[in-house]
C-alpha cells in the first residue's frame, strides 16, 4: 500500500513537471514554476558569471593617476576580451532562462507581469554586453526592459543605461534619463543608491566638477564597499588639487589610505599627500626620511622611480635645484617598467635645464621625454611644441659656437694655429685608438677561454664568481682593458723584481754590500765603508 502511495505521488509530481513546462499557461502552478526555475536555474549562475567578470576587472585595472580615477571601473578594449568567457557565459545563461521560462499568451506575446524574473535576466544580458564594450548591444537590453516592465528592476536598466551613453560619449542622451531617477519618488533602493555615482560620472565627462564633487560626497553617504569609497575619497583629492585647495586634497588622500584599498592606491595616495605638503609648516626633513626608507621596503621596488620623481619635486619646490635634479636623475635610472614615469622625469629635468638657460642639454632631454611620452598625455602637443623649438634654438648655437671657433682659429698666427691643429688631430686619434682598444678587449674576452662563455655576465670560471662582484678583477672587460693600457705605457715587460726599472744592470754590478766587503778586506776604517755605501746608493739612483 504505501509503495502504490509513493507511485501516485511520484506520478503526480513527474506530470506536474512535463505540464509546468509549457509556456502558453498562465496559471499559479505555471507561474510558481517558470519563476523559481528562472531564478535559481538561470539567473542565479548568469549573476554568478558577471560577478566573476567584475572582479577580474578590479583586480587587473590599471589607473592612470595622472589624471583624474574612473567612477566606475570599465575595461579597455584590450583588457576586455580576458573577460569575455565569463561575460558569454552570463549571456548564455540569461538567454536560454528567458527562451524557456517567458510565459506568453495564445498569440505568442510575452506577458510581462507572469515572469517574476525575466526582466532581471535580460539585464544581465545588457550589462554583460556592456563590460564586453558592445554598448549598442546592452542598450537595446536595457530599453527593452525599460518600455515592457514596470518592476523595481526598470529603475536598475535605467542606471545601466545611463552609464552606457556615458561611455559611449553621449552625455546629452543621459543626462534625461538621470533627471528621471532623481524627480520620481518611488525609485528602488538600488537606483537610489547607484544615482549619486551615476551623476558624479556624467559631471566628471561633462568637465563639471562643482556638481561632481557634491555628488561624489553623496555618494560616500551611500554606504559603498571600502574599495569603492577609497577611490571616491581619492577622485575628490584630485578634484580639491586641481583647484588648488591642497588641505582638503591631503585630508582625502588621507581618507583614500585610511579605507585600506589595493596598496598600488594606497602609494599613490602618500605619493600625492608628500607632493602637496605645506613648506612652511611641514617637516620637509622628515618627509624625505620617510621616503628614502619606503626606497629600502622590498614592496617598493617597481615604484623606486616614483619615489625618487616625488623627492624631485619636493627639493625643486624647496629651490634646491642641484637635488631636484639628482633626484630625477635617479627616477630616470630605476624606470624599468614604467615608460610614462620615466618621461616625466626626462621632461622635469628638460624644463629645469630651460630656466636655467642650458638650452642644449634641456633639448636633450626634452627629445628622450618624446621618445617614451604616450601620444594621449594631456600637455603632449604643448611639450612637442617646446621640444620642436628648441631643436631650432640648438641648430642656431651649434652653429654660432662652430663660426666662433672658426674666427678664433683663423685670427691665431701661423704657430699657434699648428699647435691647435697638431692637438686636434692627436685627439682625434687617441679617440680612434680608444674605440679600437674597445673592440679589441671585447673580441679578446669573447676569445679567452679562461672564461665562461655560458654565463652572460662575463663569469670567470676557474673563481666561479660573477662579473657583477666589485672587485676589477671579476670584470673582463676591465681585466682586458688595463692589459692593452700596460702594454701601451710599458711595453712587454717580464715578470720579476723591480720590473719598472729599465737599467738594473747598473745597480747589481756594482752592489753596496759587495763594496763594503772588498773595503773591509782592505782594512779600512768602518765609517769610511758606510760614507762609501751612501755615495754608491745616490750614484745608483741618479741612474735610475
Amino acid at each position: 500500500m504505501k509503495v502504490f502511495s509513493k507511485y501516485i505521488v511520484f506520478s503526480v509530481v513527474f506530470i506536474l513537471a512535463l505540464s509546468g513546462c509549457k509556456t502558453t499557461k498562465n496559471t499559479f502552478i505555471h507561474r510558481g514554476y517558470h519563476n523559481l526555475t528562472a531564478r535559481f536555474n538561470g539567473y542565479y549562475y548568469a549573476t554568478e558569471s558577471i560577478k566573476e567578470g567584475e572582479n577580474k576587472i578590479r583586480t587587473t585595472f590599471k589607473y592612470d593617476y595622472d589624471r583624474l580615477l574612473p567612477v566606475f571601473l570599465v575595461p579597455t578594449n584590450e583588457t576586455a576580451k580576458s573577460t569575455f568567457p565569463d561575460f558569454d557565459k552570463a549571456i548564455k545563461k540569461s538567454s536560454n532562462c528567458i527562451q524557456r521560462h517567458t510565459i506568453k499568451d495564445k498569440k505568442g506575446n510575452e506577458i510581462p507581469k507572469a515572469g517574476r524574473w525575466i526582466d532581471n535576466n535580460w539585464n544581465v544580458i545588457g550589462i554583460a554586453h556592456f563590460y564586453k564594450r558592445e554598448f549598442f548591444s546592452g542598450i537595446e537590453a536595457f530599453e527593452y526592459v525599460i518600455r515592457t516592465y514596470k518592476s523595481p528592476d526598470r529603475y536598475k536598466a535605467m542606471v545601466w543605461l545611463a552609464r552606457s551613453y556615458n561611455e559611449i560619449g553621449a552625455v546629452s542622451q543621459a543626462e534625461p534619463i538621470i533627471g528621471l531617477l532623481k524627480d520620481d519618488k518611488k525609485i528602488s533602493k538600488y537606483g537610489k543608491k547607484e544615482l549619486p555615482a551615476l551623476q558624479a560620472d556624467y559631471y566628471l565627462k561633462r568637465g563639471m566638477y562643482k556638481e561632481a564633487e557634491k555628488a561624489l560626497l553623496a555618494a560616500i553617504k551611500a554606504k559603498p564597499s571600502k574599495k569603492t569609497k577609497a577611490r571616491y575619497s581619492f577622485i575628490l583629492a584630485q578634484i580639491y588639487e586641481e583647484k588648488n585647495e591642497n588641505k582638503k586634497a591631503r585630508d582625502y588622500y588621507q581618507k583614500t589610505i585610511s579605507a585600506k584599498p589595493e596598496y598600488d592606491l594606497v602609494f599613490h595616495a602618500k605619493m600625492k599627500q608628500a607632493r602637496l605638503v605645506d613648506l612652511k609648516y611641514g617637516n620637509t626633513g622628515k618627509l624625505k626620511r620617510d621616503l628614502l626608507k619606503m626606497t629600502r621596503d622590498v614592496k617598493n621596488s617597481e615604484y623606486l622611480d616614483i619615489i625618487y620623481y616625488t623627492l624631485g619635486e619636493i627639493s625643486e619646490r624647496e629651490k634646491n635645484e642641484p637635488v631636484a635634479i639628482a633626484d630625477y636623475k635617479l627616477s630616470v635610472a630605476n624606470s624599468t617598467q614604467n615608460p610614462k614615469q620615466k618621461a616625466l622625469s626626462y621632461l622635469k629635468l628638460g624644463e629645469i635645464n630651460f630656466e636655467q638657460a642650458n638650452y642644449m642639454a634641456s633639448g636633450a632631454y626634452y627629445d628622450s621625454t618624446m621618445i617614451t611620452l604616450p601620444k594621449d598625455y594631456k600637455e603632449y602637443d604643448a611639450i612637442n611644441a617646446r621640444k620642436q623649438t628648441l631643436e631650432t634654438l640648438v641648430s642656431y648655437i651649434r652653429t654660432i659656437q662652430r663660426e666662433d671657433s672658426l674666427q678664433r682659429v683663423a685670427k691665431m698666427n701661423d704657430k699657434d694655429r699648428g699647435r691647435f691643429i697638431t692637438k686636434m688631430i692627436k685627439n682625434i686619434e687617441a679617440e680612434e685608438e680608444r674605440k679600437k682598444e674597445e673592440q679589441e678587449a671585447l673580441a679578446a674576452q669573447n676569445a679567452n677561454p679562461t672564461y665562461n662563455a655560458s654565463n652572460p655576465n662575463g663569469g670567470i670560471t676557474d673563481l666561479g664568481v660573477g662579473a657583477k662582484g666589485d672587485w676589477y678583477f671579476y670584470n673582463p672587460t676591465l681585466v682586458a682593458f688595463g692589459l692593452n693600457d700596460f702594454i701601451k705605457k710599458w711595453g712587454n715587460r717580464k715578470l720579476e723584481d723591480n720590473w719598472r726599472r729599465s737599467q738594473k744592470s747598473v745597480i747589481f754590478d756594482t752592489p753596496v754590500d759587495q763594496a763594503a766587503t772588498d773595503t773591509i778586506a782592505d782594512g779600512k776604517d768602518s765609517l769610511a765603508i758606510k760614507k762609501k755605501a751612501k755615495a754608491k746608493d745616490k750614484k745608483a739612483l741618479s741612474i735610475i
